[in-house]
């Protein structure tokens, strides 16, 4: 059926609904329509036959509410629309069919559906948009399910039910957005209802992996007070929680605590508090859990064996390893084929190949089937004995057995051709790669372009040989490939032979070479050329300072990075977009937030424009530091007569905004103070796809910049906005601070626009709503 069938339909003259069918007749009407419509392909006069069962006074909703098919029921409604002097379906009619649709799956029909009802001015009911919001979620619609849930909460004052709500909020936690989970759970709270233990058990899972143990407590306090945790699940997320922060000394506070109240502990709980001391390679206090817990009737299971085999081989014992198998099997425990995979790499890891062949055929034996994780540590295993024969032979075996290789996979094999000499099956096999949708990385290439250089170098030894000159042309293209393999000192012997034939390295030569020295973080050997560079009077470029100041970003030594920052500019030398995108990141991922913020002011003063590099560096450090204000503004460099971007976040944090909402604000502040208004939208974007959601700050320094640029007629195209009663005293300070800043204390024509919203607002408060991107 055509996607499209719902808004094509001409509607014809309709009659209003009747009441809702009792359960048994729209149940038997449901059926007699079913059987109709599957008769449709066969049976031209299907038309007629619905309306000979259907009445055309019939309530749809009723009907619909059991019809289970998603194509019928769309051919059904297509058919009521057609149909002249029927019931028009209304709210509940279209919202059964949402329904329908969001529970099979049927997305894009499901939003064919809601534009009709737009078209028609009809709203879905609470239920329809629960069960979208559920089954968005479900399935990892992340935007969609956001944007339903946000429609439901602003339009109709209301949330999905707990079930879908949770739903949502699992999702949100799987992809690692948990403060816009947060978020969500705080709305659940407010209602009553609105969240149970489960919903708490989500938030505080997704807390505890990641090792934020002390917001998982807090987050518990608050729903039930201190010190209570409610039942072993809870207990047991908070032990792994620990567990996996290497903090196995709270594990067991939390163990004794359990069976002070009552609570027995789970084969989970005593696997979390295994797992613990498996990272710390402490079997004495493994053996010991091991045997309390066969005391308590609880025998290990295999993913406790795996964890303790694991352990052994990553703390040297092979052997060990090897004998936890025999007790595993000797207890009625079956080892599964991630038991043979830790050993295959354990074994291959110890060079010891043959022996982990023999557990390959030993899991076949079994009846397990191997994958990639099988294969993959033999074949690279066998690439570093120079037995590539065998290395392709399981290569062959792994994929007629259906397993696709991964990056891994390929590469190992790639590596063993390359070192045994044979570059063009390399290729070949990087070209497989492709095919099956594998992208080789920069360490795949890396080893291709070594094995190419024997062939290069060979290359230009053949035209020396034939009495073919060379050209710069030609040794920087030989030093350049030297220099991303790794390989200086072969780059430096090339410039020597440089010299000797009469050519002079130019600035792409030794930049290129001062690049390679930094990506080793070796920064004498860059400086040196550096030095020779100079000497040989060769002006350095900006590309040669940026590669420079990246290597001393990359070692610390932000002191040193900035004082060459300052010598190329006193060289007349221009810094760029990457240079200065460099030092931001240094001196932000260093916590030296206050530095980075002048550098970024200073960057938008000259006129260069940031890029999303810049951006992100410079928000990740603001992000960071939040709790640490001290570190954000460096007060000695603090500028009395000027308000900057990092006082800006300063005020946002004391007034209790969002550390993450602050820091996008005070980019955008900084960018709407130089009339960068495209930069400032790209922050508000990227902002959303963060999910962080834009304010009434952030309208209002966007605002600012949109009137300050003379295009005040055009604001509302770019934003939307409304206001929550709570706000309108904070909006009205950053106002008059704006005001001050950005407008030499006068009071701008973007003040004069809000303070008429702002009315507006107070006049109508029922149409109060989040501000959100037009």
């Amino acid at each position: 059926m055509s996607k499209g069938f719902l808004p094509r339909i001409k509607l014809t003259p309709r009659r209003t609904p009747n009441s809702p069918l009792p359960v048994s007749r729209a149940r038997k009407l449901a059926a007699a329509i079913t059987e109709i419509l599957q008769t449709r392909d066969t049976n031209a006069q299907w038309e007629e036959c619905l309306a000979e069962v259907f009445p055309a006074d019939e309530d749809i909703a009723s009907v619909v509410a059991f019809l289970r098919d998603p194509d019928s029921t769309l051919a059904f409604f297509s058919w009521v629309r057609r149909r002249p002097f029927t019931v028009t379906p209304d709210s509940a009619s279209y919202s059964a069919l949402l329904c329908l649709l969001a529970r099979n799956r049927r997305f894009e029909e499901s939003q064919l559906v809601l534009e009709t009802m737009l078209t028609e001015g009809t709203a879905p009911t609470c239920e329809a948009f629960s069960t979208l919001v559920g089954s968005y979620s479900r399935y990892g619609l992340q935007d969609k399910a956001l944007s339903v849930y946000f429609s439901l909460k602003e339009k109709l004052s209301s949330l999905p039910d707990v079930s879908d709500c949770n739903c949502l909020l699992n999702m949100l936690v799987e992809h690692g957005r948990l403060e816009t989970a947060q978020q969500v759970y705080d709305e659940m709270l407010k209602r009553d209802g609105g969240a149970n233990n489960f919903s708490t058990g989500i938030m505080v899972k997704g807390l505890c992996i990641q090792g934020r143990m002390e917001d998982a407590r807090n987050l518990m306090k608050d729903r039930w007070g201190r010190s209570v945790v409610p039942d072993v699940v809870f207990y047991n997320m908070l032990i792994d929680g620990y567990s996996k922060r290497g903090d196995v000394r709270m594990c067991y506070i939390l163990l004794r605590e359990m069976g002070l109240k009552g609570f027995v502990p789970t084969l989970s709980t005593y696997g979390a508090i295994i797992n613990g001391f498996c990272r710390k390679g402490n079997f004495g206090k493994i053996d010991r859990l091991m045997i309390e817990m066969k005391a308590r009737g609880l025998n290990p299971n295999v993913h406790i064996y795996n964890n303790i085999i694991d352990a052994r081989c990553k703390h040297g014992s092979i052997l060990d390893a090897k004998a936890v198998l025999k007790q595993m099997i000797a207890s009625g425990c079956q080892p599964d084929i991630v038991t043979y995979n830790i050993l295959i790499s354990g074994y291959c890891h110890y060079r010891k190949v043959g022996e982990a062949k023999n557990l390959l055929r030993e899991a076949i034996g079994r009846s397990l089937v191997p994958n990639e994780f099988s294969y993959t540590p033999l074949i690279h295993g066998y690439c570093q004995e120079a037995n590539v024969a065998l290395a392709s032979n399981l290569f062959i075996e792994m994929m007629e057995m259906g397993h696709k290789p991964d990056l891994v996979t390929f590469g190992a094999l790639i590596h063993g051709l390359v070192v045994a000499g044979d570059v063009h099956e390399a290729l070949a096999i990087r070209e497989k790669m492709e095919e099956r949708g594998v992208a080789p990385d920069a360490a795949v290439y890396n080893v291709l372009m070594n094995g190419l250089f024997k062939k290069a170098s060979k290359v230009f030894q053949f035209m020396g040989e034939k009495g073919v000159r060379h050209s710069v042309v030609v040794y920087n293209a030989l030093i350049k490939g030297h220099c991303k393999a790794g390989m200086l000192n072969e780059a430096v012997m090339y410039i020597n032979r440089m010299r000797q034939e009469g050519y002079l390295p130019d600035a792409f030569t030794y930049t290129t070479l001062i690049d390679g020295y930094a990506r080793q973080c070796d920064m004498d050997g860059a400086l040196r050329i550096f030095g020779d560079m100079v000497k040989h009077e060769c002006k350095p470029n900006v590309v040669t300072y940026s590669a420079l100041i990246n290597g001393f970003c990359k070692r610390g030594d932000l002191d040193t990075a900035n004082s060459l920052f300052r010598e190329m500019q006193s060289n007349g030398i221009v810094p760029n977009v990457v240079t200065y995108s460099i030092l931001i990141g240094g001196l932000s991922k260093t916590g030296k937030v206050g530095n980075a913020a002048a550098v970024f002011e200073e960057m938008l003063r000259n006129k260069c424009f940031p890029n999303e590099y810049t951006f992100r560096y410079l928000i990740s450090g603001l992000i960071s530091c939040w709790r640490d204000m001290d570190s954000v503004v460096d007060r000695c460099q603090r500028v009395k007569s000027e308000f900057r971007m990092s006082d800006m976040f300063q005020d946002m944090i004391s007034d209790g905004w969002d550390h993450k909402t602050a820091a996008y604000n005070a980019v955008i502040f900084c960018l709407c103070k130089h009339q960068m208004l495209l930069k400032a939208l790209e922050v508000r974007d990227q902002m959303l796809k963060q999910g962080c959601f834009p304010d009434a700050i952030t309208f209002l320094l966007l605002l600012h910049v949109i009137c300050a640029q003379g295009k005040s007629h055009e604001w509302k195209d770019l934003l939307s906005c409304a206001f929550e009663q709570r706000e309108f005293d904070i909006v009205h300070k950053y106002m008059s601070l704006l005001d001050q800043n950005l407008n030499a204390g006068k009071s701008s024509e973007a003040s004069c626009i809000l303070r008429s919203l702002l009315d507006e607002a107070r006049c109508f408060p029922e149409s109060n709503c989040r501000i959100t991107a037009a």
